[in-house]
C-alpha cells in the first residue's frame, strides 16, 4: 500500500508498505495530483523490484530510493524534471531511459547502478548544451512587483544594473563582508508577486525555475536557533539548460514554493512573473516577527546611507526615530 500526504492541491508519495514489489505511482489520489516522491520515501525498501513514475511527478527527492537492493526496473514518463542527489544510490538498476523533460540530475543520483553509461550520456549532452548557452552572459535579476508598475517597462539597462548590484551584495555576504541585515536583496512574502528578468538577444524558450533545497541559508536570528528568514537560490533554466541564478529572502517557512504565472518578452528582456506560497511560519507572533525583520532591514539601509555620507546624521536620526515609533505601533 502506498503512503502519501496532501499538501494544498497536491499529493506527495512518502513511502509504501514492505510487501509492495511492483509499484505504479498513480497520477491522482482522491483527486489530488501526485507531483512529488518525497525525500527518503522508499529508502532501503526490502521488496521493491519495479517502479513506474507518471508524467504528473515533477520531483524525486534526495535518497528517495536509496539502497533498494532489489530494484531493477525504473520507468519514467515524460514530465519528470528533477532527480535530486543520491535518489537511486546503491540500487541495482540494469537499464534506464531518462525523459527528455529532465532538467536536473543530482549528485550521485544513480551511483552504483548498472546503467551508468546511460547516465554519462545524459550528463555529457547536458554539459555540451550548457557550454553553448554559457558562452552568453545572461544578466538576471529579481524585481518586486511593487517596485515596477508594469513588467513591460523593465528594460535591458535596468536589468544589467540591478544584476550587477545584487551579485555584488551576494558576493559580499558570502565573503562575510556584509552583515545579514545589510544584505539588500528582495524580501518576498506570501502571495507577493515578483519578477525575474533576463536579458537576451532573442526570446528564451521553455523557461522554468527550480529551488535546490541544499542552498537554503539561515539569515538573522529573532531568537536562539530560530532564524528570522532564509536566503535561498532560484535557478533559471531554458530548454533544460541552466542560465544562471538569483537569490531571495523570505520569512522562515516550513515549506515554500514558487509558481510562474506569466511570461513576457519585450525590448530584449524575458520577464517571468512569479507568485510565492509560504505554507507556515512556526508558532510565533508572525506580525511581530515580520515587523522586527522589516525594521532592522530598513534601519540598516539608512544607517549604510549615513555611513557613506549620502544622508546627514540629523536626517538619519529623524528617520530612525520615526522607524522606532512605527515599530512600537
Amino acid at each position: 500500500m502506498l503512503e502519501y500526504i496532501i499538501k494544498g492541491k497536491y499529493a506527495e508519495i512518502i513511502g509504501a508498505t514492505d510487501d509492495e514489489t511492483i509499484i505504479n505511482i498513480p497520477k491522482k489520489i482522491d483527486d489530488y495530483i501526485v507531483v512529488k516522491i518525497a525525500e527518503n520515501a522508499f529508502i532501503e525498501h526490502p521488496s521493491l523490484i519495479s517502479i513506474t513514475i507518471p508524467k504528473t511527478v515533477r520531483v524525486i527527492g534526495s535518497y528517495a530510493f536509496a539502497s533498494c537492493k532489489k530494484l531493477r526496473k525504473v520507468v519514467f514518463e515524460e514530465g519528470l524534471q528533477y532527480i535530486n542527489n543520491w535518489a537511486f544510490i546503491s540500487c541495482n538498476i540494469e537499464d534506464i531511459n531518462l525523459p527528455n523533460s529532465l532538467m536536473f540530475l543530482g549528485e550521485n543520483a544513480f551511483l552504483g547502478a548498472k546503467c551508468y553509461d546511460r547516465i554519462k550520456i545524459w550528463r555529457d549532452n547536458h554539459k555540451r548544451l550548457s557550454q553553448i548557452h554559457n558562452k552568453i552572459k545572461y544578466d538576471i535579476c529579481v524585481v518586486p512587483s511593487k517596485a515596477v508598475s508594469d513588467p513591460k517597462r523593465i528594460n535591458k539597462s535596468f536589468v544589467q544594473q540591478l544584476t550587477s548590484y545584487q551579485d555584488y551584495q551576494i558576493n559580499k555576504y558570502k565573503e562575510n563582508n556584509l552583515d545579514s541585515y545589510d544584505l539588500d536583496v528582495p524580501y518576498i512574502f506570501d502571495n507577493h508577486e515578483f519578477y525575474i528578468a533576463i536579458n537576451s538577444k532573442d526570446k528564451l524558450e521553455d523557461l522554468s525555475i527550480y529551488i535546490p533545497s541544499s542552498t537554503y541559508m539561515h539569515v538573522g536570528n529573532y531568537a536562539d536557533d530560530d532564524p528570522d528568514f532564509i536566503l535561498f537560490e532560484v535557478q533559471i533554466y531554458s530548454t533544460n539548460v541552466l542560465l544562471g541564478n538569483v537569490f531571495l529572502k523570505m520569512p522562515y517557512p516550513d515549506e515554500a514554493s514558487l509558481k510562474v504565472i506569466s511570461e513576457t518578452f519585450i525590448n530584449g528582456v524575458n520577464v517571468l512573473t512569479i507568485k510565492p506560497k509560504i505554507s507556515s511560519f512556526g508558532t510565533g507572533n508572525i506580525d511581530r516577527e515580520f515587523a522586527v525583520n522589516h525594521y532592522n532591514e530598513v534601519n540598516a539601509k539608512f544607517n549604510t546611507a549615513y555611513k557613506n555620507k549620502i544622508i546627514s546624521f540629523e536626517q538619519y536620526n529623524i528617520i530612525n526615530n520615526k522607524l522606532i515609533t512605527m515599530g512600537k505601533n
